[in-house]
Parts: C-alpha cells; structure tokens; sequence
C-alpha cells in the first residue's frame, strides 16, 4: 500500500489510516515482522531519549549495516544505511495503533532529518500563505496552542515534527498528515476524535485536514515554562540557535558531515526566519490573548520585512 507522508510516497506492508493514499515511484519502505524479541541484545548505544522520571524511552544505535532504534518495551525499528528501508520488529501484543504512533511521529522524522531535511520538534499551522512554528520539550501546550489557532480557521500543517525545506532562500513548512494529538482535557478544542495515539498514552487523535503544499515559515515560537503573564521576546541570532539546537530531531550526531550540514542548515533558518520565546499561563482561558498576541508578533514581522523592501 502507498500512502504520502511529508511530500513522499511510503510504501508499507501495514495499513497506516492516518495517512492519505497516494500513487507514484515509493521513495520509502516499511516492513513489519511478526511479534519476536528484539536483536540485538549488544547494541553500541550513541543516544539516548529519557522520560522526565528517567526511565529510558529510546536508544539508538549506528554501525555499517543499519540504523536500530529500539523504543524499550515496544519494538526495534531498523534503518538501512540508504534511508530506503525501515523494518520493525515489535514486542509481543503491542497493539497495531502503537507500532504507527512509532513509525510516524518518531522513526520517519528522524529518518527524514538524516536524510538532509531540517525537522524540528515543532508543530505548526498555516494562517493564509504563512506558517508559524510552535517549539519546546513534551507538555509545553504546542499541540493545544495549534488546536486553539485551528479552532479560530487556521490549517493544519504538522503536529510534532516540522519537516522544513529551503527552496529559492526560503525555508517552507511541509505538510505531514492530517492529525493532530491532544491530552483529554483539551480536546474539547475540535472536534473529530477519532481514537487514542497509543495503548500507553492518554492522548487522542483529532483528524484535521492538513495545508495542501508546503508554506512559507514566517515565525518560530519557543514555548518556555508556565507563567501568570503573556511574555513575547525575539531571540538574537546566536540565542536562536541555542534554543533550536536541543529542538532536532537527530538521528546521527556522531557524523561530523551530517552534523555539520544540521548546523548550517540551523544558521541559515535563523538568518530569514524570526524565533520568539513565549510564555503564559496554561489554561484554556488564556489562549485566545495568547492567539493574539501571537499574530501581533507576526504582524509586526511582516511589517518590518515590508519596510526594509
């Protein structure tokens, strides 16, 4: 089956509803094997992704014959060192929902990234022609700060991996697939659920429909820690980059060529592309000023790309 994911075409051996079909050449394949213990046992492990109590979530490890990510407890998910071919392995009665929660919102990002894409733990949404990124670590409200923009008429373009793309100097937001993920509390914001992300997590999918092309990124919003007041303040340049830096999805950061392409991809985002640190309260009643304050911003950046034109 073809499904299109990020402007390719995936070929997958499992069903993936939350992809839209598609046709043409299949630039990525995905094979599940059946239910077995992960291998290998001995892998050399360059990075690691904890949970906030520690607990290790996802380790990676690189040689000459694949990429193997191993999500501990759910599956081993192996990359061919062309990028081409992605075969799971998954632990007994992991549920089919999970094995996709996996493959889209963590593998394919990272396979993209290292396949010379900038990808950043962001998501995004398109007002007209222009997309603005929300970024920061998981639960800082870049979801529901998306879901409130797309209750007020926005679209969609991605919901935790924002897949960018330099063309004619510009950096453009690339549409992923139409879903978004919410906690239960704030789902109230859309409608359209449409079933849990995964067995162990709360969240829930609410289908929207994506941008139809990429969309020229106009702003970046870091989201920092819960405060009482709504504070906006534009990053200069090298504090820019030090906040995008832990925002990568990274899969090789032992490959000095790969990193140093990340680096000057990063260096030329923030040369054309204006990245705020916002923060506010975090409860529903705030987000309609912190809408606004957000499109003040964009509207104040729009208005200084005019005059210097």
């Amino acid at each position: 089956m073809r499904y299109r994911y990020c402007g390719e075409v995936i070929g997958s051996e499992l069903r993936l509803p939350e992809l839209p079909r598609a046709s043409g050449k299949i630039v990525r394949t995905v094979a599940f094997d059946a239910p077995s213990e992960p291998r290998p046992r001995n892998a050399n492990w360059h990075t690691r992704w904890k949970l906030p109590g520690g607990r290790t979530w996802l380790s990676i490890s690189s040689s000459a014959e694949s990429h193997l990510l191993r999500f501990h407890g759910l599956a081993d998910f192996t990359v061919a060192p062309s990028l081409r071919q992605i075969r799971c392995m998954r632990r007994a009665r992991v549920p089919a929902a999970t094995l996709r929660h996996l493959l889209l919102d963590q593998v394919l990002p990272l396979v993209l990234g290292a396949d010379g894409k900038l990808v950043l733990h962001a998501s995004s949404i398109a007002i007209g022609s222009r997309a603005i990124g929300f970024l920061g670590p998981t639960g800082r409200g870049k979801s529901t700060l998306s879901a409130a923009f797309i209750r007020a008429g926005a679209k969609l373009v991605c919901d935790d991996s924002l897949v960018l793309i330099r063309r004619r100097g510009v950096f453009e937001a690339v549409p992923s697939y139409p879903d978004i993920r919410l906690w239960p509390d704030t789902a109230s914001l859309l409608s359209g659920h449409h079933g849990v992300v995964a067995h162990y997590s709360r969240k829930v999918r609410i289908a929207r429909r994506t941008s139809d092309r990429p969309v020229r990124l106009r702003c970046l919003f870091l989201l920092g820690r819960s405060v009482r007041e709504i504070s906006l303040t534009r990053l200069a340049p090298q504090a820019a980059l030090k906040a995008l830096l832990p925002n990568v999805f990274r899969l090789m950061p032992y490959n000095g060529v790969y990193m140093r392409g990340e680096f000057l991809r990063l260096t030329k985002l923030i040369q054309s592309v204006p990245v705020y640190e916002l923060t506010f309260p975090r409860h529903l009643k705030a987000l309609p000023e912190v809408r606004k304050s957000v499109l003040q911003a964009l509207a104040s950046e729009q208005r200084r790309v005019s005059s210097i034109v």
